[in-house]
């Protein structure tokens, strides 16, 4: 089977725009989804590292305003006066953040008048005139306590302070500086506080197991199929915290990408195969006339047009065989 220059040239060019483009798509696509991947993943394992500095701020600030409660004079007071309702309401006239609650421990039986009673190693601390700060487990969850000392001079007469509890506008604002969905899983108990559906959060909580902040980020499949990135970060034995990221939602600008370069790839194509057919048509033609000028030539006609082409070897060749022409037309003349 013989084809012309011209298709010839033409599926040339286009098979060499073809081997160029699907292997460079190919590994450009290899290239994208694995950057989007290595970017959401590490966007992922900072989320502990994030936690970690804001509960570190917040927990300064616990501490600031569990100072100033348990040094107000008429706490200290209330204290001396063996009154709880005094004491109670001392506190909370000097409690500065009205969305923290108050705790108000006796110095005498170690009671709590107001709040949850935090864990026996908090109110110790007090005693050695400490102001700990750590994360509680309460009936409604994870909280973040402060205590300070109530003291009269050298004398502790009990603790006072606040309590932050972990709640649903807290993780969303997790949510929010993480960019990722959050889940809170205080130690053995539900419901927990969550960013995603409770059938989701429990496969995300299952898939978790017993993995901590040490391990990184895991990849985790579902049991209808999705997959997801998991991380973890300890609330200090009140339980802990699930970042999680789905893969999907990750790499959904990839078909969009895709449709784009296959669009932007076929457009190359078809302008590559114009620009072929152009330039295939610039070569043939003259190289066609000379073939013409050749066949007539061969039945004794010596006045076939000759081409002309910008193309210089054209061009060369077209002289070459006018000047073949001429010099075999006046042999002949001679011989005749």
């Amino acid at each position: 089977m013989k084809i012309s220059l011209q298709r010839a040239l033409v599926v040339l060019l286009g098979g060499t725009v073809l081997v160029a483009l699907i292997p460079g798509g190919l590994l450009l696509d290899r290239r994208l989804t694995a950057e989007l991947e290595r970017s959401a993943r590490e966007g992922l394992s900072i989320a502990p590292r994030l936690l970690a500095d804001r509960n570190s701020a917040r927990a300064d600030a616990l501490m600031m305003h569990a100072k100033d409660m348990a040094a107000a004079p008429p706490v200290v007071q209330a204290f001396l006066s063996g009154d709880p309702e005094a004491a109670v309401n001392a506190a909370v006239q000097a409690r500065i953040d009205d969305s923290e609650q108050v705790i108000v421990i006796s110095g005498g039986e170690e009671e709590a008048w107001a709040g949850p009673m935090p864990d026996s190693g908090m109110v110790a601390a007090t005693r050695e005139g400490r102001m700990p700060v750590s994360f509680q487990t309460t009936s409604d969850g994870p909280a973040h306590v402060a205590l300070a000392p109530v003291m009269d001079g050298d004398a502790w007469l009990g603790a006072a302070g606040v309590l932050q509890q972990l709640d649903e506008e807290g993780v969303a604002a997790l949510a929010g500086l993480t960019a990722s969905e959050v889940i809170v899983e205080p130690v053995a108990r539900e419901p927990w506080i969550t960013t995603v559906d409770t059938a989701l959060a429990r496969d995300l909580v299952a898939a978790a197991g017993g993995q901590d902040v040490e391990d990184g980020v895991a990849e985790a499949t579902l049991p209808g199929g999705s997959r997801w990135w998991i991380t973890v970060a300890e609330l200090g034995g009140a339980g802990r915290i699930l970042f999680a990221r789905s893969v999907q939602r990750e790499l959904a600008v990839l078909p969009r990408l895709r449709r784009g370069a296959a669009f932007s790839g076929g457009l190359a194509f078809v302008l590559a195969v114009l620009l072929g057919i152009l330039a295939a048509r610039t070569i043939a033609r003259p190289v066609s006339q000379l073939a013409t000028a050749s066949g007539r030539l061969a039945g004794g006609d010596f006045a076939a047009p000759l081409p002309s082409s910008t193309i210089r070897e054209v061009e060369l060749v077209s002289d070459s065989f006018a000047q073949m022409r001429a010099a075999l037309e006046e042999r002949l003349e001679e011989l005749e």
